[in-house]
């Protein structure tokens, strides 16, 4: 599990700093800003579904630590569909000044809680670049869970 879990975080770092320099070349700090996206609890909806439509579970949120980018989410509270998650959502904005474009990072990853044995987790990384130089208005994500019986839907409003 923690060969796993290490591979992730050197993935992470190694593609982290290779997509920002292939795409914005070799930059000094005056020409590419690197920026976190700050997340409030009021900007993110998460919604539980299951792959074939027939479950859908309102979620409720919050932050676990303020320094990190993890989220408690509950489903479906209350009744015998209850799930549980714990969510690592990071946005971070790259700006290149010299080449006049945007470049957006996002990574999403789930850890099932209600399969404490496994411990069975999923994650996405994705790396976006636009044209200009942009801002993020809305972003929608799924990440399948219960092995892709389900999704974890999540809305971020800027």
């Amino acid at each position: 599990m923690f060969k796993i879990i290490k591979y992730h975080i050197l993935n992470i770092i190694i593609v982290g700093q290779l997509v920002p320099l292939l795409l914005f070349g070799v930059t000094s700090p005056v020409n590419k800003k690197q920026q976190r996206i700050e997340i409030v609890e009021p900007q993110l909806q998460f919604t539980y579904h299951s792959t074939d439509g027939e479950i859908q579970l309102n979620c409720t949120h919050y932050k676990e630590l303020d320094k990190l980018n993890d989220w408690m989410v509950w489903c479906g509270k209350g009744t015998p569909l209850f799930r549980q998650f714990k969510v690592h959502l990071l946005i971070q904005r790259h700006a290149s000044a010299v080449l006049a474009k945007t470049g957006l990072e996002v990574l999403y990853w789930v850890i099932d809680r209600d399969q404490p044995s496994t411990q069975a987790f999923q994650s996405s990384s994705q790396w976006f670049e636009f044209d200009s130089v942009t801002s993020l208005k809305k972003m929608k994500l799924r990440q399948g869970v219960e092995n892709d019986y389900a999704q974890l839907a999540v809305e971020f409003n800027n």
